[in-house]
């Protein structure tokens, strides 16, 4: 009876030394899971971040070349109303030789008229 109830305590000895072994294990698995999932968090954060800065730069790069789109439609407009001056320039400038040889011929016939009057 007492070789029974000592067998019985070994039994329960090694149950209990087999189920620590169990919770030790099961443990660091807890562990090492927790720790790849925060690794998989920092991961995802830091794709998140990388995702982000990749959509500003689409977004600053949309605005740059909205910018130079722009500028180079002001400068067009720009070069388009400079040749607009000069042209009406170059016409006021013919205009006014025009008037001056008109006015030129005309006195040079006044003046010839009065000389053959006289």
């Amino acid at each position: 009876d007492l070789a029974e109830m000592a067998a019985r305590v070994e039994a329960v000895r090694k149950q209990k030394e087999a189920a620590k072994r169990e919770y030790e294990q099961a443990l660091r698995s807890l562990h090492i899971a927790e720790h790849t999932e925060n690794r998989a968090n920092i991961q995802l954060h830091a794709f998140q971040r990388l995702a982000d800065a990749f959509e500003h730069k689409k977004y600053m790069d949309d605005v740059k070349k909205a910018d130079q789109v722009m500028r180079q439609q002001r400068r067009q407009a720009d070069h388009e109303a400079k040749q607009r001056n000069r042209q009406e320039e170059q016409a006021r400038k013919e205009d006014v030789r025009r008037r001056r040889d008109q006015l030129q011929k005309q006195k040079n016939k006044e003046t010839d008229d009065a000389r053959k009057n006289l």
